[in-house]
């Protein structure tokens, strides 16, 4: 297809279009029935592949990059092969796909976020081994426009492998929502202005309650887990071994306590550092940071409060401290104080 010339404000001509680009020859079996090749094949690289994405990213709007990535979903990954030998094998010159996008999305000054660029790209990052997208979401939060979307948000606390599938994900392993999560509180719990009030997760007190729960549910579950096979062990003739719950390989990775762990240090040790309420002759600072933390502190408390009604993992004296010792922290934290 070609595209007619059309004159710009200056009077010089130009094509109608900001940016076409063909990549012909992917069958790669008929590369070796050409008679030519043409230059780029023997000067490709993986730069260049970048370049093109950065082009294409730089001159579309949202809902173009939108479809594109969409394609790129179904397709997979483009690779670009050159001249083939004599046996008709093609060398891998470069490859360009969702991650180029991601990567161009995330840097000044072509940055742009929009929920849907994000659901788009859920995959990807719930798969990917790489990190392009904490850029990408460190930006977004610094800049205010960052919002959990509903589907990220149910990747995230989705309670098994079944859940993941029904969501339309089976690709996405319980062990890697873990280290997506694990990798994202840095940026959600950072604050740019210098008043922790304003990270993310003080602004979002309710997530952090959700998120807290899930894993406790994960805890209480493995804990059971862990009971139930001690027990068939020790009674192989009259107990059957029960099934690994989910999230045991992530908990296996330490994932779990990691999350919790940072929880803890960043939301809520700074959080009950201002939980009573200023007592005569406090200090100033005492009273302001008590008032600046108080919509966080009762936003919080109500979503736990609404988790925990009935949860199997609130501890009682009749019950005891029924944990294993390294899942005490994580199904325990805070419940009986």
């Amino acid at each position: 297809m070609f595209y007619k010339k059309k004159e710009n404000k200056e009077g010089e001509p130009r094509w109608e279009v900001d940016m076409l680009f063909v990549l012909q020859d992917s069958e790669f079996e008929k590369l070796a029935n050409q008679a030519e090749y043409p230059d780029w094949r023997y000067a490709w690289l993986q730069e260049k592949s970048h370049h093109l994405m950065q082009a294409f990213v730089q001159r579309s709007e949202g809902k173009a990059i939108l479809n594109k990535i969409n394609e790129m979903a179904e397709s997979g990954t483009h690779i670009i092969r050159g001249k083939p030998n004599e046996a008709g094998v093609s060398k891998q010159l470069a490859t360009y796909g969702i991650s180029d996008i991601i990567y161009n999305l995330s840097q000044e000054p072509i940055y742009l976020w929009t929920p849907s660029l994000w659901d788009a790209c859920a995959e990807h990052i719930f798969t990917s081994n790489s990190n392009i997208f904490i850029n990408w979401l460190g930006n977004s939060v610094k800049k205010n426009d960052f919002k959990m979307t509903k589907l990220f948000k149910s990747l995230l606390l989705a309670e098994s492998k079944k859940e993941l599938e029904e969501l339309g994900y089976p690709a996405i392993s319980e062990d890697s929502i873990m280290q997506v999560c694990y990798n994202i509180l840095p940026s959600l719990t950072k604050t740019w202005s210098g008043e922790r009030r304003d990270a993310w997760v003080f602004q979002n007190p309710e997530f952090v309650a959700e998120l807290e729960h899930h894993i406790k549910m994960i805890g209480f579950e493995i804990n059971n887990y862990e009971e139930a096979k001690k027990k068939a062990n020790q009674n192989p003739q009259g107990e059957s071994k029960p099934l690994a719950p989910p999230y045991y390989m992530a908990f296996k990775n330490g994932w779990p306590n990691e999350i919790i762990n940072r929880l803890q240090q960043e939301f809520f040790t700074p959080l009950q550092g201002y939980m009573n309420p200023p007592p005569a002759g406090a200090t100033a600072d005492y009273i302001k940071y008590y008032n600046q933390f108080k919509p966080a502190r009762e936003a919080y408390n109500k979503r736990a409060n609404q988790l925990r009604k009935n949860a199997p993992y609130i501890q009682t004296e009749e019950g005891g401290d029924n944990l294993t010792p390294n899942l005490y922290q994580m199904a325990n934290i805070r419940d009986n104080q």
